[in-house]
């Protein structure tokens, strides 16, 4: 994602295009961390993928992002 061509976020997800997909990275550029880039990132994801299983990985110290990842995915969709 750019704002004016600078890159402030990117996601990263793998899918088989049948049942599933994994998301592995959501980055957002720290200056830009609170204002919903993460959240537009995640809807195109759901979009992109719309499928039945999504899994959403993270690290234990980045899990912020979103408390409860199934309520978070939930609210998007």
């Amino acid at each position: 994602m750019f704002n004016n061509g600078k890159p402030v976020g990117a996601a990263r997800a793998v899918s088989c295009g049948v049942f599933h997909a994994t998301i592995f990275n959501v980055c957002i550029d720290p200056d830009y961390q609170g204002e919903g880039v993460g959240r537009l990132l995640m809807e195109s994801l759901l979009t992109t993928f719309p499928l039945e299983w999504i899994f959403l990985t993270s690290v234990p110290d980045k899990n912020g992002f979103c408390e409860s990842p199934a309520s978070c995915l939930r609210s998007m969709q």
